[in-house]
């Protein structure tokens, strides 16, 4: 597979915003509470099965507790802001690197996990290929678009509230209360990449547990159950799906040493042929 295919596909789900609808009874906010800890970090070991072998690489979530006023997010100074979380994510495999930055207020209005700034730049063989910067406002979500060697391309995405940030639409997910074998939601997405601007429709959904093997340091034994949570796209790629692992129990400890409680962290991720799998966790800035 081509570089460029490739980023669409591991990026496919996680390049946007979205705003939820009720899928049942339950309004997306009934389903969200504020679960995140401090600090929290994740890494991953990514593979990527093509027709010529496996292809290796490593990605990390890190999710940190902000306290309020001014806050860089990728190319803009985000002023007087409440308290919030950033969470900053990094992709590398086979000459690509993603880096993505997502910044959000705890509890806004009694809405949960509503974003002000985020950003993404994409790198290929050391050239930057793209670079999304989004700005929300109460009007909707203010982008801009810079593509290597072209002009950017700049608009306003209209996004009835409650809205939230897709940049790291995985991590969100995690904030649903009702996360178990009966959970589902629905949502638009608005998209922002070089290959398409535009708003689709994704929706998620869990019916089943499976017990997966996790990082000994915070999983006995070795392994956890997880809610088998499924994402699909309704528009442009129909009939794909990916699945999201979140660990059914929180972590309380790590190397015998009690943390905050790290509530439903993601344990795998199956988008296609690319498998991301948890392979370390802190609590500890620093500590990996």
């Amino acid at each position: 597979m081509k570089k460029s295919a490739l980023i669409i596909v591991i990026m496919l789900m996680v390049v946007a915003c979205f705003s939820l609808t009720a899928c049942n009874s339950s309004t997306p906010q009934g389903q969200l509470g504020n679960y995140f800890a401090p600090y929290e970090k994740f890494v991953y070991d990514v593979a990527h099965t093509t027709d010529d072998g496996v292809i290796n690489g490593t990605y990390s979530i890190e999710i940190e507790q902000f306290d309020g006023g001014d806050i860089t997010v990728g190319d803009v100074l985000v002023k007087n802001q409440p308290s919030g979380h950033i969470i900053n994510s990094y992709l590398d495999i086979d000459g690509t690197q993603i880096e993505s930055s997502c910044f959000f207020v705890n509890v806004s209005s009694n809405s949960f996990y509503v974003p002000r700034s985020s950003f993404r730049k994409v790198i290929v063989d050391g050239t930057e290929s793209y670079r999304v910067q989004i700005n929300y406002t109460s009007s909707g979500a203010k982008y801009t678009l810079s593509e290597n060697g072209k002009a950017k391309k700049t608009g306003t995405l209209e996004i009835s509230s409650p809205f939230y940030d897709n940049t790291e639409f995985y991590t969100m997910l995690r904030g649903a209360s009702t996360m178990g074998t009966a959970f589902s939601m629905s949502y638009g997405v608005a998209i922002v990449a070089p290959n398409e601007i535009a708003v689709a429709t994704l929706s998620a959904s869990c019916t089943s547990t499976e017990t997966l093997s996790a990082p000994e340091k915070a999983f006995k034994d070795g392994k956890v159950s997880c809610y088998k949570t499924t994402v699909t796209r309704s528009t442009t790629v129909a009939g794909i799906n990916y699945t999201v692992y979140y660990a059914t129990s929180s972590v309380t400890s790590i190397n015998g040493s009690a943390v905050r409680s790290i509530v439903r962290p993601i344990v795998k991720i199956v988008e296609g042929d690319v498998v991301y799998t948890l392979s370390d966790i802190s609590a500890v800035k620093g500590e990996i």
